[in-house]
């Protein structure tokens, strides 16, 4: 009997350590998986000449693999002035559109949707830095559809 309440407890104590262990996992966000997914459902729905369109940027690299770059950029310090882009914040009792235009930052989530596909067909910009651009948009995208990306006005996202 004592040693199947002592079984039982080391049980439950594994169980509770390995919760602990594991569930900051979850609060992660989408990680590398969750932004391939989003950018693999979304190559598969390309129009031909949008296939087209995202090959003659990114090449023969996946929209998957165009997804997670920004992520790994995050610690480069030529894409520090990006960080704004990975999220957008909402001011409490206010919906994106009521947001006074002068209250808008120069730099969010929104500005990668806004902006970008006029760059990309813009011939002013090389090809290396649609590349960059579209990687961006592609990532953003999986960035609005998850958790903690939307904020309250005072997060940060």
């Amino acid at each position: 009997m004592i040693q199947g309440r002592v079984f039982k407890k080391r049980i439950g104590l594994i169980a509770i350590i390995s919760a602990l262990i594991f569930s900051g996992e979850k609060s992660l966000g989408w990680g590398d998986l969750g932004h391939e997914t989003v950018a693999e459902i979304a190559q598969q729905n390309l129009t031909p000449k949008a296939k087209i369109f995202v090959r003659n940027i990114i090449g023969l690299e996946s929209m998957a693999v165009a997804a997670t770059f920004p992520d790994k950029m995050r610690s480069d310090s030529r894409f520090k002035d990006f960080a704004p882009y990975h999220y957008v914040e909402i001011p409490p009792g206010m919906t994106y559109p009521k947001i006074p235009p002068a209250e808008l930052p120069e730099k969010n989530a929104a500005t990668i949707l806004e902006q970008v596909p006029k760059a990309l067909a813009s011939a002013k910009f090389t090809r290396d830095q649609k590349m960059i651009w579209l990687r961006y948009l592609i990532h953003v995208v999986g960035d609005l559809h998850q958790p903690l990306h939307v904020g309250n006005g005072r997060d940060m996202g």
